[in-house]
């Protein structure tokens, strides 16, 4: 039978976003550049886990849904902005990227030189970043 969050026995991409301290804003420039990722790569829009205002030295209540999740098979895929969100001693940040790995979930992510914004060809209304006037100078 497959888990609630899975889709008809198809497994989700899901993103984790922690930050430190809180961020009014919930990371919404990161969720976004996750959300677009996701949709280059051919997924579906991830489910996202926030563990918003919570230090990596404390109780990280949304990574734990997520390892959960993952090790009940609802998840395949973790996007992340890069380990550091997990924790930013680099030595845990890999030893929780290879805990999902043993759950056969792979983390992907996000390429520096990544931009969730448009590449041309959107909504006539919105032309593709950098047309229009340049400035003088």
């Amino acid at each position: 039978m497959p888990h609630p969050r899975s889709r008809g026995g198809r497994r989700e991409p899901a993103a984790y976003l922690r930050c430190y301290p809180s961020d009014r804003w919930q990371m919404q420039t990161h969720r976004h550049a996750l959300d677009s990722y996701a949709l280059r790569l051919g997924l579906s829009h991830p489910v996202v886990y926030l563990d918003n205002g919570r230090s990596a030295t404390g109780a990280l209540p949304a990574l734990e849904r997520l390892g959960n999740a993952v090790a009940a098979g609802v998840h395949h895929v973790v996007l992340v902005p890069g380990p550091w969100v997990f924790c930013l001693d680099p030595v845990v940040a890999h030893a929780t990227v290879q805990r999902f790995a043993a759950l056969g979930c792979e983390v992907v992510e996000l390429p520096r030189d990544w931009s969730a914004r448009p590449r041309g060809g959107g909504r006539p209304d919105h032309p593709p970043w950098g047309s229009g006037p340049r400035p003088a100078g």
